[in-house]
């Protein structure tokens, strides 16, 4: 299924207990084509084998080409460390407003911790 204008969608492939309890989640995060100010909303895919959880405590996510933050409520923001496209960012400024995110965003790996 294609991935909406300003969404971010994960597809988990693992999911591993942690002892200390909890889960971490493993797999791609892939983009819409435009990026929303103040970040993408990050959601499972369909094509997931399992579903992310409500809440994330961490993630970690590494787009080409770009720096990823995670914020909550579900949010994936990116910041721009060289040139993305058609986008002419400064060093680590957030990608402007309807900037692609299909490139850098191309299933791109992530891990995450959060609840079972």
């Amino acid at each position: 299924m294609a991935v909406a204008v300003g969404e971010a969608q994960a597809t988990v492939v693992k999911k591993t207990l942690l002892p200390t309890g909890g889960s971490m989640y493993i797999g791609t995060i892939t983009g819409g084509t435009e990026y929303p100010t103040g970040g993408a909303t990050l959601k499972a895919s369909e094509e997931s084998r399992y579903s992310l959880p409500e809440k994330i405590d961490w993630l970690s996510c590494n787009p080409l080409g770009l720096t990823a933050q995670y914020v909550s409520p579900n949010k994936l923001k990116l910041f721009a460390e060289t040139t993305v496209g058609t986008s002419t960012e400064t060093p680590l400024s957030e990608l402007k407003s309807k900037a692609t995110m299909a490139t850098a965003l191309a299933a791109a790996p992530f891990v995450a911790i959060g609840p079972s």
